[in-house]
């Protein structure tokens, strides 16, 4: 079904201005823009989640992360969640594969973006080593695309339901979108406002990995170019949604928008993330007119959006603004103790790496007392490489989580009296390596809660000399 990009004033359906304030607001967010954007965001997405569910049968990924890893770390309160048998596990990612097509040619597609919502998010929950920011951006698009019309035109749902076709929507829900996209944007950007990042220390250490990549070892052994990039990446996170806005500037902030997506998938291989982002920006931030022709009293209906929905459309927009703030009410660097890490856009704005930890537990049994070490693998590579254990390395809520599970076979052995202790080296964006876990507690009789982690080391804050120490949070 075409759609057009003229407007029609004399036909426009668009609710009278109020006299107040708040009148006036509700009244810009029911004006009517034309529907493309929708139209191509969901072909977008639909795309990506097909692209993303063929490479977990690509790369073996569901037996890799489902069937042969046997323990899992979780989110906080959704441990209750079980992982499927491997063949039922096998046709959840078939039928997330049928479901994404579904929503790409818009075939009964409220129902099948909902189901795959529920079901990717699933997947998500069952393993918090694996969090990427790009399957959050993925489940919250999901979410808000299920209420919006975008199936509308250029759909299977509107040539066999022509009753949900429509060559315009709203505008609060481009303006929903745009909020989103500029929520990702200026959120990474704002987490690289710190010293290591502006000072070209953390990027240098990234590119350092990175040096057999044309051009790149030039970069590295420059440091004026570091420090450049540096602040360039910065200032690109936080402006580019006012750019892309500003009419004078837009062409220039998409070409930037264009190479900046583009060094990051060659520098840094972050899967689809890049090309979402790239797409869903160019698509939501041009220009969006409406096309009012032959407006039907059905269509002008429709503007009448209820407060509930305006209502529930800002508690949404309220939430992905205070969200990754959270980070805010801990103590300490949130790049360091991870805390508030997530859910925050704050992204590829640290280096942290950890090396072989150590677990000594003491136990009591049958009225004996025993000191060990809790078994784990000795091979450098293998914390280095392995996809869980590097994660659980330099992540406290993954350390207690591997802890405990530690505890409860021990108990389940009639071991009483536990004491289990972390010795967990890292090092944070190229400092030398330190305690992140104060070594002193015993994290068996730690709760896992949202209460800031008094057991988390505090950050060295010179690279050089070392100083600061490995003492606790306050």
């Amino acid at each position: 079904m075409p759609i057009s990009e003229s407007v029609t004033k004399e036909t426009s359906p668009r609710v009278r201005p109020g006299t107040g304030l708040l009148e006036g607001a509700l009244a810009r967010a029911c004006e009517p823009v034309g529907i493309r954007f929708l139209i191509q965001l969901r072909i977008l997405l639909g795309l990506v989640l097909a692209y993303e569910v063929w490479l977990f049968f690509e790369h073996n990924l569901i037996t890799r992360y489902f069937v042969e890893q046997k323990t899992h770390f979780t989110y906080l309160w959704f441990d209750w969640l079980p992982v499927l048998s491997p063949q039922a596990m096998h046709f959840h990612f078939i039928v997330l594969g049928i479901l994404a097509l579904m929503v790409l040619i818009g075939f009964a597609y409220r129902l099948a973006i909902s189901l795959f919502c529920f079901g990717f998010t699933y997947v998500f929950l069952l393993e918090k080593a694996r969090y990427m920011n790009h399957f959050y951006l993925i489940i919250l698009l999901c979410a808000v695309l299920a209420f919006m019309p975008a199936h509308a035109a250029w759909s299977a749902d509107a040539v066999l339901r022509p009753s949900v076709r429509r060559r315009w929507c709203p505008a609060w829900m481009l303006w929903i979108l745009r909020l989103q996209l500029g929520v990702v944007y200026f959120y990474a950007g704002l987490a690289k406002v710190t010293p290591d990042w502006l000072s070209g220390r953390v990027l240098g250490e990234m590119l350092e990995y990175k040096q057999h990549l044309p051009l790149v070892s030039w970069i590295v052994e420059t440091p004026s170019m570091v420090l450049a990039a540096s602040w360039l990446a910065m200032l690109f996170d936080i402006l580019i949604v006012p750019l892309l806005l500003w009419k004078r500037t837009r062409i220039a902030a998409f070409v930037m928008m264009a190479i900046f997506h583009a060094c990051n998938t060659v520098l840094f291989k972050i899967d689809v993330f890049p090309v979402l982002m790239a797409g869903a920006t160019l698509i939501l931030f041009l220009p969006q007119p409406a096309d009012l022709r032959d407006t039907t009293d059905r269509d002008a209906s429709d503007l009448k959006t209820s407060k509930f929905a305006l209502t529930m459309g800002g508690a949404y927009a309220l939430l992905q603004v205070l969200i990754p703030l959270r980070h805010l009410a801990y103590p300490g660097d949130a790049a360091w103790t991870d805390e508030g890490q997530t859910f925050a856009w704050r992204m590829l704005m640290r280096v942290k790496t950890g090396t072989v930890p150590r677990f000594p537990v003491r136990y009591s049994l049958d009225g004996t007392v025993y000191e060990a070490e809790v078994p784990i693998p000795q091979d450098p590579d293998f914390w280095a490489h392995h996809w869980q254990a590097r994660k659980m390395l330099i992540d406290p809520d993954l350390i207690l989580q591997f802890v405990h599970q530690q505890a409860e076979k021990l108990k389940a052995q009639g071991a009483e009296d536990l004491d289990i202790r972390a010795i967990v080296p890292v090092s944070l964006n190229g400092r030398p390596p330190q305690l992140l876990i104060d070594p002193d507690v015993n994290l068996a009789n730690e709760v896992r809660s949202l209460r800031p982690k008094k057991w988390i080391t505090t950050v060295r804050q010179s690279a050089q000399n070392g100083e600061g120490g490995s003492s606790p949070n306050p």
